[in-house]
């Protein structure tokens, strides 16, 4: 819980640095100091958390079904309103929609967030199918970190 908060101000400032840097370095340094500070901040509370007795977990005996029924539980949940309105109006609404959508003279270009979701499902399922193909039963997490010569 300690490090939750890190996680996305380091996603976030190391996204801005990747989006800024290009076109202008001095700009995108504030948000580069932002994402070391985040990171240290997670190499740290994993350094004091490492030594303590189950702060690791084997995940060799979940099978990938477990896995794809957790994130088919979320996705149903988090969409349980439009599948109850997809279930109960049925083709009509479909046909309404796409009709809507080719008349829209005010953003011909325009999507909904259901959009989303499929590069949501790829972006959920890619990082356990990449775990899922390394060999042994621990999830080993490495952090790099330049040390300065002395």
């Amino acid at each position: 819980m300690l490090s939750l908060p890190a996680i996305p101000i380091f996603i976030v400032s190391s996204g801005l640095v990747a989006a800024i840097d290009p076109m202008w370095s001095l700009a995108a340094s504030p948000f580069g100091w932002i994402a070391w500070l985040s990171a240290e901040w997670l190499i740290l509370v994993a350094r004091l958390f490492s030594g303590i007795p189950g702060g690791t977990f084997s995940t060799q005996n979940w099978g990938g079904w477990l896995i794809a029924g957790w994130y088919g539980a979320l996705f149903a949940w988090l969409g349980r309103d439009t599948l109850r309105r997809v279930a109960s109006s049925g083709p009509r609404m479909v046909a309404d929609r796409a009709a809507e959508f080719a008349e829209s003279s005010r953003f011909p270009g325009r999507r909904t967030l259901s959009w989303l979701a499929a590069p949501g499902i790829v972006l959920a399922v890619l990082p356990w199918i990449a775990l899922g193909q390394f060999p042994g039963d621990r999830l080993e997490v490495t952090f790099f970190e330049t040390i300065a010569a002395t």
